[in-house]
């Protein structure tokens, strides 16, 4: 049983920084949940404490039916997989992989057994006995997933393993991460300042910001039904349009795919804007993002790539009333059509 349960959890740093105060979060057993947020969040921090590398100021740390605030990280059960690997330099993959079972006095012919079973799953059988350095950014990330995964922990824990790594073989782990927490069954916290990172391997995120879960749902209910400003335009590549209607002191939220382009409005529109000026197109595989100015006022539009527009035209841009989200001027909170 690996549900962990952070309860009114505080941290304050010796010079003084607040990174959470009074922080909740429940982490149900053998879920994928991703942290997602700018950086300072305080995303990394609830991460370290659940590992035990950072003390709470205040506030309970369960794991399980225990609480853990004075159990030592190495009591646990928790694997962690850094940023930077951190496999030990004057060690090979394997030795890396081997170094915790041999603390543990488990036998070299089970050690062997176990090692070349996760070799075989991560598919590093031929780097095995090759130093940290001599291996490319994707290999490190496998050996030191290989490491952790040896433990055969309760929890894996996950700060930004794939930010080293180029593009492709960036999506490609995701979808080997993805993978190996359903071959596991065990508890994934991933965290990650990359929106597309957590709305492709989460089953749950939560959106962080200034220490505060601003949202925590699937990736879908997120993206359709943001509950503020910032979780609206944090989430979504790219971001979501907004236009200020001062009058009312509201701000419309519209997605670039739900902005359209044509010369003839729909009946059931409920926002439309002319003379908005193409700056710039941008091609990304069959769909293409264009850019406009509607006098001063920049967005953009993602259409099918058939769609002709000329850099420099204008256009008439609309959006249908059902797919307009409606925020608080001021608070920045969710509005609800019926209530405008």
């Amino acid at each position: 049983m690996a549900e962990i349960i952070l309860k009114d959890v505080t941290k304050i740093y010796p010079n003084g920084f607040k990174a959470l105060e009074d922080f909740s979060l429940k982490i149900t057993d053998k879920e994928f949940l991703v942290l997602v947020g700018p950086s300072g969040c305080g995303k990394t921090t609830i991460l370290r404490i659940i590992a035990g590398l950072e003390e709470a100021s205040a506030g309970d740390v369960i794991i399980g039916d225990r609480r853990v605030n004075d159990v030592l990280p190495k009591d646990r059960n928790i694997s962690m997989v850094f940023q930077n690997y951190a496999l030990y330099p004057h060690m090979n993959v394997y030795e890396n992989m081997a170094f915790s079972l041999k603390l543990r006095k488990i036998g070299k012919k089970e050690i062997q057994e176990k090692i070349l079973n996760i070799a075989g799953i991560l598919e590093i059988e031929d780097i095995l006995y090759k130093k940290p350095a001599t291996l490319s950014g994707g290999q490190k990330q496998r050996a030191a997933l290989g490491r952790a995964i040896i433990r055969e922990p309760d929890i894996f824990l996950f700060d930004e393993p794939l930010s080293n790594i180029d593009a492709k073989l960036r999506t490609q782990m995701r979808i080997e991460l993805i993978n190996l927490h359903k071959r596991l069954g065990t508890t994934f916290i991933y965290v990650t300042h990359d929106q597309t990172e957590a709305m492709t391997m989460g089953e749950r995120i939560a959106v962080m910001k200034d220490g505060i879960i601003q949202q925590m749902d699937t990736p879908e209910n997120i993206y359709k039904n943001p509950v503020n400003i910032f979780t609206a335009g944090f989430i979504g590549s790219p971001q979501m349009n907004f236009i200020k209607d001062s009058d009312k002191n509201i701000i419309m939220g519209v997605r670039p795919e739900k902005l359209k382009i044509s010369s003839v409005e729909p009946e059931e529109s409920s926002l439309s804007l002319d003379q908005c000026y193409v700056e710039a197109v941008e091609l990304i595989g069959s769909e293409k993002l264009i850019y406009f100015d509607c006098n001063g006022l920049k967005l953009i539009s993602k259409v099918p790539e058939d769609i002709q527009t000329i850099k420099g035209n204008s256009y008439k841009l609309y959006c249908l009333k059902k797919d307009i989200h409606y925020f608080d001027g001021e608070k920045g909170e969710k509005l609800y059509y019926e209530k405008i």
